[in-house]
Parts: C-alpha cells; structure tokens; sequence
C-alpha cells in the first residue's frame, strides 16, 4: 500500500519526518532479490523506524492460491534481506499487513480473490512470522482494523478503490496504538471518521532536490490498443505497472500512473493552462470540460501532448499547490 501513502503518516504521527521508499506494484519476491542501490538516494540516510508493507501483492498475483505459509515464507525473505542488505540501520521495523480489502477489482475475481477468507492467508502469514524474526521487528495484524474478517469485506469509507486505503484508512492503520506507540508519536491524530487532510502521493524517494517532474508517455500502448494506454494503466496500478509494450515496461512509460518514486508527481495547472481539442468541430476545451465528465475525459491527451489526468485538478492525479 505504500505507493499510495506519500508522507501521509507526517499528518497522522504529529511530529514525525516520513521519507516514502515504497516502489509501485514489487512484490516479496522482488525486494528478497534487491540489492542497497535500490533506494536511491536513501542509502546513505539514518532511519528510526522502517515501515514494510510487503506480500499483498504475491497474494493477489497468485490469484490468492498461495498458502499462509508460503506466503509467509517469502514475506520472511523480503523482511530479511531489506534488513541485511537494504536499510541495515535502522533500530527497529514495523509490518502492519493489510486491512481486508473492500471488496475486488474485476481482475482479483476472475483470478480467483472473490471472497474475503481468500485473503485470511495474508493474516495468518503474519501471525506465523511473529516468532521468526529479529527481536527489533514488530508484526501487527491489520485485517479487522478496517471493519473487515474473513468472513466479510472492509468498510469502504476507509478505502480509494477495492483495496487502496485512502487518508480515513490509513489513520485507521496507524493510530492503532501498538503502532503510534512503536513509532513514539509525540502526539497522534485520533479523528479518523473525518481527518481533514489528503493522502500526500509519493511524490519524493528520500527528499531530493534533483528530482524531475513526472510525465506519462502518450505513445505507450499496451498491446497496441488505442484504449490501453497510461490512462487504462493508472486505473489498476497494481495489475498493470508490470505490463510491457515493445519491450517497455508500464512502471518506466507512465510513471504518473504508476506512483514512480524516481520523479514528482506535476503540480496542477490552472484550468484554462491546459487544453484539448475536439476531434469532430475543432473547438478549444480546457479542464473545466474535463471536470463534467472526469471519469472519461482525465484519460484524454491535450494539445501539448500531456493527459488530462497529469494537468487538470479535477482528475484528482497532480499536486495541488
């Protein structure tokens, strides 16, 4: 879940310096095989606390046949090598695991995640793994804190899509008090029914000033199809980030799409900033268009060769200012 979060936990564990290292749509496997040099620019930095979301997504692109405690196996194998090989500094982690979804992208119920004790696997594999790691890892059962069990789904005010939590679910997560005392909050935010701030978006990998502006590659088409292009990709990051076309990864064209950590996500622009251009009379549009219609219209690609979605405030993608 951590592509989503940004540097929400500053709004939540009041006090707090959150860098957000998460890379969009990696599983287990991938972050048991990495090496150091995959945090760049955070190798060289001092942490407290290490927070690991890991084995959500072998889960769900196993199309939830993976036992608890293979699941577990390779949760252990991730956990290991990030503190071995990856961030070796710090004094303690954190693994929270997941809140029941809310429910199922289509995708998840063809694949075989159409019920909520499809998931127990991910609970139980945590569980399992309280006594097989290091003394300075905390392992914290997530999966009821959303309104959820196996035997019923979360509820969906906590969540942005089927299994994406938005700010209420994420203040739900961490103010779990195993967890805000963990990481020694000076002060924590307890009002998660109505938080009053945004999830921040994982603009930044470890506070860099170098760091460019995100921009989604308008030629990048899945399959060759004129409606799989960045736009379909950033509906179902977690599916379809690891798609190729022409050899070119969806992670590397669309990066806004993705929640790449090696670029900003762009600053929205004003409305009139941006414009389109109607295939049938010619006419001039601007976001204020794209806002009637967002659901259709964020997808669109604008004069200047940029989508809606990477302008247009509307579309709820780019940074306010």
């Amino acid at each position: 879940m951590g592509e989503f979060m940004g540097k929400t936990l500053e709004s939540i564990c009041i006090g707090t310096e959150a860098q957000n290292a998460a890379i969009s749509g990696t599983t287990a496997d991938d972050w048991a095989g990495y090496s150091s040099d995959v945090l760049e620019n955070c190798e060289d930095g001092t942490w407290d606390v290490v927070y690991i979301a890991v084995g959500g997504n072998d889960l769900l692109q196993s199309g939830c046949s993976l036992s608890a405690d293979e699941l577990a196996n390779k949760i252990l194998l991730a956990v290991t090598n990030i503190i071995e090989n990856i961030v070796p500094q710090a004094s303690k982690y954190l693994i929270t695991g997941y809140c029941m979804p809310r429910g199922n992208y289509e995708d998840e119920q063809k694949a075989g995640c159409s019920n909520p004790s499809d998931y127990a696997a991910l609970s139980e594999a945590f569980l399992s793994l309280d006594t097989r790691v290091p003394e300075n890892v905390q392992i914290v059962d997530s999966l009821a804190t959303c309104g959820g069990s196996t035997s019923s789904f979360s509820n969906p005010d906590y969540f942005q899509d089927a299994i994406h939590l938005n700010a209420k679910g994420y203040c739900k997560i961490f103010t779990q008090p195993s967890i805000y005392q963990s990481l020694a909050c000076r002060e924590i935010f307890h009002n998660c029914d109505d938080p009053g701030f945004e999830i921040t978006g994982l603009d930044e990998i470890c506070e860099s000033n170098n760091i460019s502006d995100c921009s989604d590659d308008t030629t990048w088409k899945y399959n060759g199809a004129a409606g799989k292009t960045c736009a379909w990709v950033a509906k179902k990051p977690a599916q379809r980030c690891r798609k190729s076309a022409n050899g070119v990864k969806a992670s590397n064209a669309c990066p806004i799409a993705c929640s790449s950590t090696k670029c900003k996500i762009p600053v929205c622009r004003k409305d009139s900033d941006w414009q389109l251009m109607l295939k049938n009379s010619g006419k001039k549009k601007n976001c204020k268009y794209v806002k009637k219609k967002k659901r259709k219209r964020c997808r669109i690609i604008g004069i200047d060769n940029t989508f809606g979605y990477e302008a247009c405030k509307a579309c709820g993608v780019c940074r306010k200012e």
